[in-house]
């Protein structure tokens, strides 16, 4: 739940982030987004990743059409969204993200943008969830998505370094909080793609000592029908409902689903 000149939205937008390349948020971001779908959701998913790897897993790259490239600087003020199913949309991205920081910092309050354009977007359409795949740096479009956010999810590969950019992700969402009257809810640390492993199992143990109920308590365990069902463009629970990459994410749909704001 956010507020907006006085009107309650309750809305639940959900960044899946963490500057750290493949550590399962583009196929968290597909999966939860899909679980809630079928659920009976109305879920929006939002890449404003330059590497545009939801969209493309989607099969819906194509940068001659409207996509978040042209949102978030302007350039285009009328979204377009692409309808996957009945409760399912997207709002593509585009490898041009890749140099708009330039151009967004030139519009004054570069942190609202996407905030207000979801705003927008929700007044007509009404989700039940956002969720925002975020880029792979701490830089102004991750920070448009937190600002637009209510709740944030941190998926990690239980490795030294995908987990030290925990804090370094903790502290940037600090920041925010201090200098705003913006609030944004930790759903929890989500560990991804993890193996059985001594080097696995000593991380996890690790991270849960120190951070405690924040490390969620289950994980998604490395599987090739994840893999498999990106390459054909479905969910996991579409693709093979019976596999442990539907088992492991369907807790995350269910906690989801049960917190309230």
């Amino acid at each position: 739940m956010f507020t907006i000149k006085n009107q309650i939205v309750m809305t639940r937008i959900i960044s899946i982030a963490l500057h750290k390349g493949g550590t399962g948020k583009t196929t968290t971001t597909f999966s939860l987004g899909a679980g809630l779908s079928n659920a009976g959701k109305k879920v929006l998913l939002v890449d404003i990743d330059p590497q545009s790897n939801l969209t493309e897993h989607l099969g819906h790259y194509n940068p001659d059409e409207p996509n978040m490239y042209q949102y978030i600087t302007r350039k285009r003020k009328d979204v377009s969204l692409i309808k996957l199913n009945e409760n399912l949309f997207l709002i593509p991205s585009s490898l041009d993200l890749t140099g708009a920081e330039t151009e967004i910092n030139m519009i004054p309050n570069r942190d609202l943008i996407l905030k207000r354009m979801l705003t927008t977007i929700n007044q007509v359409m009404e989700f039940d969830f956002i969720l925002i795949d975020c880029p792979q740096a701490l830089n102004v479009l991750t920070l448009n998505a937190l600002m637009a956010s209510t709740e944030v999810l941190i998926p990690v590969i239980p490795e030294s370094g995908p987990v030290a950019g925990i804090n370094k992700l903790i502290m940037f969402l600090e920041s925010i909080m201090d200098n705003s009257d913006h609030t944004v809810e930790i759903i929890g640390i989500l560990f991804t793609m993890v193996q059985k492993l001594k080097l696995h199992e000593g991380v996890m143990e690790i991270t849960r000592e120190k951070l405690g109920d924040v490390v969620l308590p289950f994980v998604i365990r490395k599987n090739v029908a994840l893999a498999e069902a990106i390459f054909h463009h479905k969910s996991i629970f579409d693709y093979s409902p019976t596999s442990n990459g539907a088992s492991d994410y369907k807790p995350l749909v269910d906690l989801v689903l049960s917190k309230t704001m």
